[in-house]
């Protein structure tokens, strides 16, 4: 029966999206999120809607489910049906060499954001190298990417897919396991660029030192939430060494979930 009432969801999406061009949608929808449909988007969907909107700027389908449908050749696909793309959601497995050529094409617009959503399939996939991404970066100077490695990713890709050329501004890693090493490689990796980092992961000394490094290295932080006890070193750190801090979830002890993060005015 859910998978009937998704499949009736998806057909009553694309028909919304789809209805009226010339009056609701088609050639003039510019942005599609549909990173909060709870169900498994198919890529034909993902084609159909690209037909239908030539003038998209941006695209998310990183929605999160258990199951990315949505293979490289359809990105293909819709990256040359919409050349006006600059802001681009996709399931890590969605990537591929392919892809990356489309997105490398000098008639592009430049690229300014891409969000990765990784989970376990993307164990299955080559990852992207690091002189993929170097040279992502110099095609788009401007671009952004926003990484989330979920719990069910092995600890052991975590960094294949954490290359240090990945221009990061926003991750998460919610692994609820020892995140010390990858903490460290973050640190040493993207302090230039990360503005958000959230953690799920346990406490230990270990940890408290990785975040002071942490604090001390990535000036431009702007968020930081972990969702493990810290000590007040590391609070203080992130207060000291990050001017543009704006809220954090640190605490010095368990509460009732959920945390409350804290802003400062």
């Amino acid at each position: 029966a859910l998978l009937y009432l998704g499949h009736d969801l998806e057909e009553g999406l694309e028909a919304a999206l789809t209805a009226a061009p010339d009056h609701m949608g088609g050639a003039f929808l510019s942005h599609l999120d549909l990173r909060g449909v709870p169900f498994t988007l198919s890529q034909s969907l993902v084609r159909v809607l690209a037909r239908q909107s030539p003038n998209l700027r941006s695209l998310l389908v990183n929605n999160q489910t258990l199951v990315c449908k949505v293979e490289p050749a359809a990105v293909v696909e819709v990256l040359g049906l919409c050349p006006l793309l600059n802001t681009l959601g996709l399931f890590y497995t969605s990537l591929s060499q392919k892809v990356v050529d489309e997105l490398l094409l000098p008639q592009r617009c430049p690229l300014l954001a891409m969000e990765l959503y990784c989970e376990r399939f993307a164990k299955y996939i080559p990852p992207l190298e690091d002189s993929v991404w170097a040279g992502l970066k110099h095609r788009h100077p401007g671009l952004k990417v926003s990484l989330i490695l979920d719990h069910t990713l092995p600890m052991d890709h975590f960094s294949s897919v954490l290359q240090p050329s990945v221009p990061l501004q926003h991750l998460e890693l919610l692994t609820f396991t020892d995140l010390v090493q990858q903490t460290h490689l973050v640190t040493q990796s993207y302090s230039h660029a990360l503005e958000t980092i959230i953690l799920q992961t346990t406490s230990s000394p270990e940890l408290d030192s990785a975040l002071r490094s942490l604090a001390a290295a990535c000036s431009r932080l702007r968020e930081v939430h972990c969702y493990c006890v810290v000590s007040c070193d590391v609070i203080r750190a992130f207060k000291d060494c990050c001017p543009h801090l704006w809220r954090y979830t640190l605490k010095t002890r368990k509460e009732p979930h959920p945390w409350r993060c804290t802003v400062i005015k």
